[in-house]
């Protein structure tokens, strides 16, 4: 079973890679848009909290990604991709942009032992990371959200 998850990622990473590389590079442009700016000031935001006291593995892996995030474009297609190392194991994921609407969150890599939980009325995914002693949130809806989605209730 294992094997056949990491063939399943390892295809799913070289698709994307292989979408990626057909892709005409973009160059950069020289005021961002809302998106990247959005992208830019998270970074930002991530330095200063790296600057704080008590942080644990997985709030510093968190961040760490989000300071180093990759844009990858292709015309209005693009991705902000996501490289979460703790104890030298790399969770992988991006968020995908159509323009300006976020379109996607994709998990392309978790490594083993690591386990994602999403409730179905929800939109945080839960990673937890085995032999590590701590867990950390993504919404998948809000790459900007720190921590769980804002959720909203019904009744």
């Amino acid at each position: 079973m294992e094997t056949v998850i990491k063939q399943i990622a390892t295809a799913m990473v070289c698709v994307v890679t292989i979408f990626l590389a057909q892709s005409p590079a973009q160059t950069p442009v020289s005021a961002p848009d809302s998106v990247g700016k959005a992208w830019i000031s998270r970074a930002e935001a991530a330095t200063k909290k790296l600057a704080s006291p008590g942080l644990d593995k997985c709030d510093k892996g968190v961040e760490v990604a989000f300071q180093h995030s990759i844009e990858s474009a292709s015309g209005k297609q693009r991705s902000f991709d996501l490289q979460i190392e703790i104890d030298g194991q790399t969770m992988v994921s991006y968020y995908s942009y159509a323009g300006q609407r976020l379109t996607a969150f994709v998990l392309v890599e978790l490594p083993p032992g690591w386990l994602a939980v999403q409730n179905a009325d929800s939109k945080t995914l839960n990673i937890l990371v085995e032999g590590s002693n701590c867990t950390f949130d993504v919404c998948t809806s809000d790459p900007f959200a720190t921590g769980p989605c804002t959720e909203k209730r019904t009744r």
